[in-house]
């Protein structure tokens, strides 16, 4: 229903969605052309993120996933098309990522739009069965609760730098793919011959 999306909160966050006469200037590293995951998804990842945060997502962790290790992201200012519904935009990048990254802050955490965000990523991360979302603490904050109550590991990256152990965790949670259907019947027709008797 129209009326349970939230309008943009106190702060003009819409997760990087401009409010008509605010400027906006955006660099963002070269795209990259082809998802490593791209039989399945168009995106390996996914940032969603109070607009407070868009500098460290814009000059850190998009060029580190992108530029360094090859990922293909979607960020709202440079991804999402001009004319097209905001809300279309996020569900269609949820569905077509194959990693939604929360970027936990305490303006994340309190931005009603942030939470609509929220709510539909682990939605979809629950009805596809795969841990498709990573939080990742930027800083301190409570987590909220519908991260809470799944109980999903975060990324904590709170702290004054973040380490190299801390981005190759996250290399390694958006590398990890979930075996496709045909792999995971291929692994059950392979056990159960392992188990058949000569």
């Amino acid at each position: 229903m129209i009326s349970d999306i939230p309008e943009a909160d106190e702060h003009g966050d819409r997760s990087s969605a401009r409010q008509p006469g605010q400027e906006t200037r955006v660099v963002h590293p070269v795209r990259v052309e082809k998802s490593l995951n791209s039989q399945e998804f168009q995106y390996d990842f996914l940032v969603l993120h109070s607009s407070t945060d868009t500098d460290w997502v814009n000059y850190a962790l998009v060029p580190a996933l992108e530029v360094d290790w090859g990922f293909k992201g979607c960020v709202a200012d440079r991804d999402f098309v001009p004319g097209k519904s905001v809300f279309d935009d996020i569900i269609y990048s949820i569905e077509n990522s194959y990693k939604t990254l929360l970027i936990l802050t305490p303006n994340f955490v309190t931005s009603e739009w942030c939470k609509y965000e929220t709510e539909q990523a682990l939605m979809e991360s629950l009805k596809s069965k795969t841990g498709r979302v990573i939080p990742i603490m930027l800083h301190e904050c409570d987590v909220p609760v519908s991260v809470r109550t799944i109980t999903i590991t975060y990324l904590d990256v709170s702290r004054d730098a973040i380490s190299s152990c801390d981005w190759m965790k996250l290399k390694k949670a958006l590398e990890k793919r979930p075996p496709s259907e045909e792999e995971q019947q291929k692994q059950i027709t392979g056990g159960l011959q392992d188990l058949t008797l000569d």
